[in-house]
């Protein structure tokens, strides 16, 4: 039986009746509809465009830190890890459809051994420019599911605090004692994948001048 967790919770991966030798990270959303004769304080005054929400992980050392930034950022411009067991399955460009919007596909068993932490999350692409942020956005939901496709636990979003805010980091798998566990973030954060960087590049590359390299964000 699925958990349905909540923010704060973590699930440990070591079930018997679960396949954990790959799970799968679904995610999923659905976009709010405006209400008309409606104005919102972040909506665009003259063109409209689609949501356009991009799932992506974060690969972290057990610093929680990002040792190459062109190698540990999984996302629609770097679909697959170097060592192919961490993989981006596509971007869903516009959030229609039954059950997961994206997916990314970790095989646990495999998972290089300096990765501690997975962090996966959703952004909103050019959210800021076009004035969207995670207010538009309902029914959003991480799970984990195992190597047979059978959901392990859930954790559905809460969709009336993330006003102005275009990034939200949904989960956390991670490793301690040699155990992988799942923990359900829910953390909102500002700006784009690369403004969210900055909180995860080493001081030792900064201090070195190693910090400016830019993530292609462009579609």
């Amino acid at each position: 039986m699925s958990i349905n967790m909540v923010q704060g919770q973590s699930v440990i991966l070591e079930k018997s009746e679960f396949d954990f030798s790959k799970v799968t990270i679904g995610l999923g959303w659905d976009i709010r509809e405006a209400k008309k004769g409606v104005i919102s304080f972040f909506a665009p005054k003259s063109v409209e465009y689609n949501y356009d929400l991009d799932a992506f992980s974060l690969l972290l050392d057990e610093k929680g830190k990002i040792r190459n930034l062109f190698e540990d950022v999984i996302y629609y411009k770097n679909l697959k890890s170097k060592d192919g067991t961490i993989e981006h399955l596509g971007d869903n460009l516009t959030g229609h459809g039954e059950g997961d919007d994206e997916q990314i596909q970790i095989q646990l068993s495999s998972v290089a051994q300096h990765y501690a932490q997975i962090i996966v999350g959703v952004s909103i692409y050019r959210g800021e420019d076009r004035n969207q942020d995670f207010f538009g956005v309902k029914n959003a939901y991480v799970r984990a599911c195992d190597a047979n496709d059978q959901e392990v636990c859930r954790y559905d979003l809460a969709n009336n605090k993330y006003q102005g805010h275009t990034i939200m980091l949904l989960g956390n798998l991670y490793q301690r004692q040699g155990r992988w566990k799942f923990l359900a973030m829910g953390d909102p954060k500002l700006g784009d994948l690369q403004d969210l960087m900055g909180g995860y590049i080493p001081r030792e590359l900064i201090r070195a001048g190693k910090s400016d390299f830019r993530l292609p964000l462009d579609k």
